[in-house]
């Protein structure tokens, strides 16, 4: 055989390991995802979370705060003069106070309720394709200061998914007046490999960044995945995820979500937090892989329940017993 032949032979099949093996690396960081059974998804048909319709957050009053410059976020609330608490509710990407109106319905009057939007999202002005994650944290500091001016009681924080991340990130911030974190399939840290660190930042941009999905297409299109109840999943994109204010830039995954350093200072976060934390999984979380939050929960020594839902814990067929695990958690402190 031509040395010339067998060298470019061998060199090709060195090129073709080493990308195997940096394909192997690559898939692990998405590593032990589970998708529900096909008699899980037929069972929540049954019992859909869409059938059972409750009062819209639009129907609870608020009232604005300034978190910046052109920026008045909108809180909605209900207070009670038997409150002994306030319950601080952080939406996570693509959503907005909406998310939480189920919770709002579910807790009792020893409770005051607040749920802010984020800039740009629901009713709250400012532009979501400019905001990244600090801007968010930002718009959480300056919202829990002034719920927590009207409200000087305990305020423990309940954030589902990348608002549990900003959540973390702010309490990290000013801890004060924080006592408690409920967080609701969390995003957490992604614990990169060498090759993950040095590849995923560089393509994934390229991969959200590409053209949106039209706002008009398959309801089941930006929640893929998240729900087990597609019933529910098809009715928020069309009341509310399906608008253009609940849409923030791609961005906010692209670049804050997958860069090594906010990686590292959510690491850092996460390890900070002093006050009690609780973690709220979903077994089907398609987002956040379980096995990264069960590893985090040990790590800071959080306790943590696992629920038979999709990644969008409040509002899936399992937020029943998200609800009622939160109040546990509540009373246990």
């Amino acid at each position: 055989m031509n040395p010339k032949t067998t060298l470019m032979g061998a060199g090709a099949l060195l090129a073709l390991g080493a990308l195997v093996w940096v394909s192997a690396d690559l898939a692990g960081l998405q590593k032990g995802l589970e998708e529900p059974p096909p008699e899980r998804i037929a069972l929540a048909a049954q019992d859909s979370v869409a059938g059972h319709p409750v009062q819209p957050m639009s129907a609870y009053p608020s009232f604005q705060v300034q978190s910046a410059p052109g920026v008045d976020l909108v809180v909605h609330y209900r207070e009670s003069p038997s409150a002994t608490a306030n319950l601080y509710f952080v939406h996570g990407a693509s959503s907005g106070a909406w998310a939480w109106a189920r919770l709002f319905a579910f807790f009792g009057p020893e409770y005051n309720l607040y749920a802010l939007s984020w800039r740009g999202h629901f009713d709250s002005t400012g532009q979501p394709e400019d905001a990244d994650s600090w801007d968010y944290v930002q718009d959480q500091l300056s919202s829990l200061s002034a719920v927590q001016a009207r409200s000087p009681l305990p305020t423990h924080v309940i954030a589902h998914s990348y608002g549990a991340a900003t959540a973390v990130l702010a309490a990290h911030q000013e801890p004060q007046g924080v006592a408690s974190m409920q967080l609701l399939a969390p995003v957490v840290p992604l614990d990169y490999s060498r090759i993950q660190s040095a590849v995923v930042p560089r393509i994934m941009p390229r991969i959200l960044t590409q053209d949106p999905p039209d706002p008009l297409g398959p309801p089941q299109q930006p929640f893929a995945g998240m729900f087990i109840d597609q019933e529910q999943m098809q009715k928020i994109w069309v009341d509310h995820a399906g608008q253009p204010y609940s849409l923030e830039s791609p961005l906010l995954i692209a670049q804050d979500g997958v860069s090594p350093q906010w990686q590292g200072q959510l690491e850092q976060a996460y390890e900070s937090l002093e006050m009690p934390v609780f973690f709220l999984t979903a077994r089907y979380d398609n987002v956040v892989v379980p096995r990264r939050q069960h590893s985090l929960a040990r790590s800071i020594q959080a306790p943590l329940v696992e629920l038979e839902s999709g990644h969008y814990l409040p509002l899936d067929v399992a937020w029943q017993q998200a609800a009622e695990q939160i109040q546990a958690n509540l009373e246990s402190l």
